[in-house]
């Protein structure tokens, strides 16, 4: 660990409390598992924020004593590596860790906002709470993925909102700086409609921070679907992969047409089969 790295541990230890900076070697080596071919790469600690101003603050300090940060949100993130940082060295911000409340559930307007720690499984309780009268697409992935993670890494699934980043309105972000920046509408002081319009006035910044480090996001809008009355399932099996082309010809009106409004996913029995074997892992791995 550097010098800086030290300085700047000690500052946030003083600016945040001792729980929420830990660089034991337990921690280092938990975060530090990478399954991608580069393999293991160590932080020199991990940060627990617990609101946006804590980020401001340790993205502050950050700058001022050179030290470089990666943030993530919740889950596993196998598909990318899992939660180790870029380089050897940085701090990981694990925002998520205790930024994990559902901050509002809007069941006129069909909305949530929600913090980084919030996963698939939390807010389908949640949902199943108040009746289960709204329903969230999800991923093919353990329910306790983060959805603000899974969004920003332009994750999709399976219902009419397949497109989880389609259907975010409105992001609330850290930038380098320390600045907060929120999008859409929720640019103008106590506006209403910051999960609601999406667009809102100016250009519209919210794809600079899917798969990027143009800042830390600290809070998502999230459109949620009314329930409806019957959901059905259907899969076809064809024999060869020669097949491919015909089925493409076969689904394409299908898609384009808007008879199928959710998403069709094409795979082979090698995948089918891989996402067996994932979940059976992760299920006996508890």
């Amino acid at each position: 660990m550097t010098q800086a790295s030290n300085t700047v541990l000690e500052a946030l230890r003083r600016s945040l409390g001792d729980g929420a900076v830990d660089s034991s070697e337990e921690t280092s080596a938990r975060y530090s598992r990478n399954l991608l071919p580069g393999g293991d790469r160590r932080p020199a600690a991990v940060v627990y924020p617990s609101s946006t101003a804590e980020v401001q603050t340790i993205v502050r300090l950050a700058n001022e004593h050179r030290v470089p940060l990666y943030a993530f949100s919740t889950g596993e993130n196998r598909g990318m590596g899992l939660r180790s940082p870029i380089v050897n060295g940085q701090i990981i911000v694990d925002v998520g860790a205790r930024m994990n409340r559902i901050v509002e559930i809007d069941e006129t307007l069909c909305f949530a906002a929600i913090e980084p720690g919030v996963t698939y499984q939390q807010m389908y309780d949640e949902l199943g709470r108040r009746g289960h009268k709204l329903m969230m697409d999800t991923t093919s992935g353990p329910p306790d993925g983060g959805i603000v993670g899974n969004t920003l890494d332009k994750g999709a699934g399976y219902t009419p909102y397949f497109d989880h980043f389609g259907m975010s309105c409105g992001l609330e972000a850290v930038l380098g700086d320390g600045r907060i920046l929120r999008t859409a509408d929720g640019a103008s002081p106590g506006a209403r409609t910051w999960h609601l319009a999406k667009y809102g006035y100016g250009p519209f910044l919210d794809g600079l921070f899917l798969q990027s480090n143009f800042g830390i996001v600290t809070q998502l809008g999230v459109w949620l679907m009314p329930r409806p009355p019957v959901i059905r399932t259907f899969f076809f099996m064809f024999p060869d992969d020669g097949d491919f082309g015909e089925i493409i010809e076969l689904v394409r009106p299908l898609k384009l047409n808007n008879v199928v409004p959710s998403l069709i996913k094409v795979t082979s029995d090698l995948y089918g089969l891989g996402t067996e074997v994932t979940q059976c892992a992760l299920s006996s791995s508890g």
